[in-house]
């Protein structure tokens, strides 16, 4: 486990509330280790107490990835109403790792064990309102996770229903769980399909960049030549430019908006840093790679593409958010 040295006080800090001496132990890679350890199971267990005491209606967010391990894993997001504003919050619950293929089958019994193992299998058939995923037959298919949860949630809630002496008419008037296609991944789908119709030189100059910035990330990311960079302005340390490993493919569209944004804020300072490399550089090959980075950095067209990109990532951006207010209650009846 990697955590970064500006972290260790925060950490520090945070156990210091949290009733503890912080001690030199304190200060050492297996100390810092423990410490997030124990913050993560504090904020998890405040979670699930949450969830069981205030009995509180909640919504999941379900996705999968790949660990760098290449482990499938589930990730588990839970949001709900805050007590005093009402506005909803969405907080991490848990990351399963899922030993089996992802089948929709195999995904429900996951999320199902999980609830029934922290306690809050009540919670999971009766306050559960919504699932938000993404687009893929296993998740959204009848046969897939929306199509087994459905049936499984409505069923435990006519068999308790039906304990308790229920008429057949209010056991088929619980509503049924709402599943939402996540937004971003509809972003995603539409901006593919708008691109698709964008010119060949558009979509050149689009692929030509994302491979650019993610080799320019790995090249700054040999400790020697960061060191470089952040000899032009300390601050850098912090940009996402040099922080985010590359462009997601999947997930284009905020990447490519992080990535670019702080590509250009720091604009000059790569090009100084490129300079500087390519003047002190010893080895031939060294210079030669410099070079080329440097080449397209001093381009007025790849800078003009740029700051074009960014321009229409912000204007996605605020579409994508607008969509995602609801409007006033008295419109929904218009």
């Amino acid at each position: 486990m990697y955590l970064p040295p500006y972290q260790f006080p925060t950490l520090c800090e945070t156990m210091s509330k949290l009733g503890l001496e912080i001690g030199t132990k304190h200060h050492t890679r297996d100390g810092f280790v423990q410490m997030t350890g124990y913050i993560s199971k504090k904020m998890k267990d405040t979670l699930i107490d949450y969830l069981r005491k205030n009995q509180s209606p909640f919504s999941l967010l379900v996705d999968t990835s790949t660990d760098p391990d290449s482990k499938q894993i589930l990730l588990l997001f839970v949001r709900f109403p805050d007590r005093t504003t009402l506005h909803p919050t969405t907080h991490f619950l848990e990351a399963l790792e899922l030993l089996e293929p992802e089948t929709g089958k195999y995904i429900f019994e996951t999320i199902y064990a999980y609830f029934r193992k922290t306690g809050l299998l009540n919670e999971f058939v009766w306050n559960l309102v919504a699932v938000a995923t993404n687009g893929a037959s296993v998740m959204t298919a009848q046969g897939g996770l929306r199509g087994i949860l459905n049936t499984n949630i409505s069923q435990s809630r006519k068999d308790i229903l039906a304990a308790r002496g229920a008429k057949q008419e209010e056991m088929n008037a619980a509503d049924p769980v709402i599943w939402v296609h996540c937004m971003a991944h509809k972003i995603e789908l539409a901006l593919a399909d708008a691109l698709a119709k964008a010119s060949e030189a558009f979509l050149q100059w689009r692929k030509f960049a994302t491979a650019y910035l993610n080799k320019l990330r790995s090249y700054f990311a040999a400790p020697s030549r960061r060191r470089v960079l952040l000899e032009m302005d300390k601050s850098l340390e912090n940009e996402r430019f040099i922080n985010l490993k590359r462009i997601i493919a999947i997930r284009w569209t905020s990447s490519e908006e992080n990535g670019i944004h702080s590509f250009l804020k720091m604009y000059k300072h790569v090009w100084l840093a490129l300079e500087k490399i390519s003047e002190t550089a010893n080895a031939n090959k060294e210079r030669l790679k410099t070079a080329a980075f440097l080449n397209v950095i001093k381009s007025l067209k790849f800078y003009r593409y740029m700051v074009f990109q960014l321009q229409v990532l912000g204007e996605i951006g605020t579409l994508s958010r607008n969509a995602q207010v609801c409007p006033p209650l008295g419109q929904l009846f218009l």
